[in-house]
């Protein structure tokens, strides 16, 4: 499960800028892309699968991740690069 929480932290070091709407949204901008990404306000809540989709094809599309670092970061809550959960990098395996 992908917390709101988890997500922010994953966008931000991405160099998304939070803009929230108090009480409201959270709205993350990527001047750079120009991707926005919006989502509801709270950080324990769960992100609904098809929010996680959205937001996957909006930065694979606009080449800030790739599929494979993405899907790392979904089934691990590892954030970006290679680094595994038990602290072993993809370039370490066979």
């Amino acid at each position: 499960m992908v917390t709101i929480n988890d997500l922010n932290r994953y966008l931000l070091k991405l160099g998304f800028v939070n803009e929230s709407v108090k009480n409201s949204h959270r709205l993350y901008r990527h001047d750079p892309s120009g991707t926005l990404i919006i989502l509801a306000e709270g950080d324990d809540l769960a992100i609904r699968r098809e929010d996680l989709i959205s937001i996957r094809r909006h930065l694979v599309e606009n080449g800030l991740v790739s599929e494979a670092e993405f899907h790392r970061f979904e089934r691990s809550g590892v954030e970006i690069g290679n680094e595994s959960p038990f602290g072993i990098n993809d370039a370490d395996m066979p």
